[in-house]
């Protein structure tokens, strides 16, 4: 299925054998870019913003960010920082801006840096589409994928 990763508020309900979900946006780099500068802003309008991947399934949900180069995936990030810095978040817009700047002090930076991490239960691909900026900015991308923390695998994230 192709879902528009330039608008809000998308809800995808993957079937129950193989899926793709693959995100175009109707404009932009490619991928998820529908952050607005109110999301930015607060907890609430984030979370109502959310685009959300429902009935995930390890090995047979595949998510395609449509656009984005092969090598986008940032594994440079220290797990232990990581983990300390979600488990400071009180909130996903604070986890959302720790793991942003966490992006933004790696050494090499990636034109388009993909973070998947676990917070509250889901879990969270987010698409840092202006990697010097230490925090969540307009047309950046996030997914979340319900009750996923614990299954996840990074290997179900295609660029293409």
């Amino acid at each position: 299925m192709v879902v528009n990763g330039f608008v809000a508020a998308n809800v995808i309900t993957a079937g129950s054998g193989i899926d793709t979900v693959q995100f175009i946006p109707s404009q932009g780099a490619g991928g998820l870019e529908y952050i607005s500068s109110a999301d930015t802003a607060t907890n609430t309008q984030l979370t109502t913003d959310l685009n959300v991947l429902n009935n995930y399934t390890a090995g047979n949900t595949k998510i395609d960010l449509h656009g984005i180069a092969s090598n986008s995936l940032d594994t440079g990030i220290n797990p232990t920082s990581l983990a300390n810095a979600l488990s400071a978040a009180q909130s996903l817009l604070q986890a959302v801006n720790a793991v942003a700047a966490l992006v933004t002090s790696q050494p090499t930076a990636l034109t388009n840096p993909v973070v998947a991490f676990a917070f509250g239960g889901n879990e969270y691909v987010f698409q840092d589409n202006f990697p010097a900026t230490t925090s969540l900015t307009a047309n950046d991308g996030l997914l979340q994928v319900t009750g996923a923390a614990s299954t996840f695998k990074t290997t179900d994230i295609n660029f293409a």
